[in-house]
This record gives C-alpha cells, structure tokens and sequence, in this order.
C-alpha cells in the first residue's frame, strides 16, 4: 500500500455530525466491517461483534438515548469555567448529535464480550484489569471502520452511551447480551457539508528519539493553556449552524 494514500485517508477521517440522505449501500457496509474485523488485539481475542441498525423508528430510539445521555452531560458541564467546556456537552450538543444519528443512512453499533480477556496473558488479568485490555481491542476495531469508511468517501462519527443505565437501555433495544459491553456507536453515510480543516499537535512536539525530551514537557498550566487554545480550534466542528453545507446539484 503506498503511504501517501494512507495519510490521506487518515487526514480525510473526519467526525461527521450531519449527512446526506443518500443512502449507503449493504456491500459498502460490509467492505467498512471487514477492514475492522482484522483489527490487532491482545492474544488475538477478537472481542467486537457489530450490530448494524437502518431501521428509521429503530434509530430514532437510539438518538433518543444519545439525546438523554448528553443531556446529562451538559449539566456536568456546566460545572467548568466556560473557556474549558467541552463544546459538544452545550446546549445544542444533545440536539445535534441526535441529529446527526437519525440522518445516517446506518448506525454501526460497536459491542464486545469482555470474557474474551483470557485470550491475553494471565498476568494482564490481574495487572492490567480485564476492561483496559477489551478497550484497547474494541478500540482497535473501532478506529479501523471509521479509516475504511474515509476511504469509500463516507463520514462516520463515534458517540459513546458513557451511563450504565443508558447502556442497558440500548442492549435491551437491540437485543445485546448483558455480558457484553458497547463500546462505541458509529453512525455512517455520506458527509452533508464540508467539515472545518482538523487540528492536531505537530510531529515534531510529540515525538522523542531515545528517551523523552524533558524539555518539552508540559506543566499543568502549559496544559490549562493548551485546553483553552484547543476549545478555539475545534468549536466550529461541533456547531452545524457555523460549518459550509454541500452544494445541492442542480435537478
């Protein structure tokens, strides 16, 4: 595989929070969840199993529980100094990411058996905790979909039920076994506007060769600084109202 392609693709994955009504085909679908079914993980246990929702009322019922989980976040939010408020958590956070839920042609709904932790090694059962290996191995395969998505020319977006109480209402929507624990939803379809350019730290200020530059090392102020430039820099990405829409073709 040539690199550039690959760094492409990695800069055009994008979290998309609006798309178009086109609908994404079942073939697509399954190109998307067989590049995430070869994710690493630790003894090769292969925790993730996905459910795939297109049923309208069905995710209706899932942006409800999106809507009321982030509801609950606004109010913790609200706790910080506002320059540190985490932009999606506001007001609009809860309406929006419901949104972009309904109008996804899919919603890819990323679970997994924690028992397959004893694929690992046993030390890690015990160091380690069973959750932080499942986490890392769902992760995997989550972050692998939304690449193979972004090479099709397709948005995703990656929500998280964070509540046990709105967890257990989303198993019990689709059916999901009480053992297993989701890890993530991914809407997906096509990107209905064009998303503000991305941010992120340079190469060079997060890579050290032979040992870990102390030089470069960041003090809690260096870091309550750093939050408030970020919030600037990504604020556009979580407000629909302020981002390009795509231009309708003509009829």
């Amino acid at each position: 595989m040539d690199y550039d392609v690959m760094l492409d693709i990695a800069r055009r994955r994008r979290s998309i929070r609006l798309f178009k009504r086109d609908p994404v085909s079942d073939a697509d679908i399954e190109k998307v969840l067989e590049v995430g079914r070869w994710a690493m993980s630790g003894g090769n246990g292969q925790p993730w199993e996905f459910v795939v929702v297109r049923d309208a009322p069905v995710k209706a019922k899932i942006a409800k529980i999106i809507h009321e989980r982030t509801s609950h976040s606004y109010e913790f939010e609200l706790t910080r100094f506002p320059e540190y408020r985490q932009p999606g958590a506001l007001a609009d956070g809860a309406k929006n990411q419901a949104k972009l839920v309904n109008s996804a042609s899919a919603v890819i709904v990323v679970c997994g058996d924690p028992r397959t932790f004893q694929a690992s090694v046993l030390v890690n059962q015990f160091l380690d905790g069973e959750w932080d290996i499942f986490h890392m191995n769902v992760g995997n395969a989550a972050m692998m979909i939304c690449l193979a998505a972004a090479s099709l020319g397709l948005g995703t977006a990656w929500l998280t039920t964070t509540y046990p109480p709105r967890e257990f209402e989303l198993k019990e929507l689709l059916g999901i076994p009480r053992e297993f624990k989701i890890y993530v939803i991914i809407p997906i379809g096509y990107p209905d506007y064009v998303p503000p350019p991305s941010y992120r730290r340079g190469l060079k200020e997060i890579t050290h060769w032979g040992k870990y530059d102390q030089a470069r090392y960041r003090t809690d102020k260096d870091i309550r600084e750093w939050l408030i430039k970020l919030r600037t820099k990504t604020h556009t990405s979580y407000h629909l109202d302020e981002i390009t829409p795509t231009k309708k073709k003509p009829a």
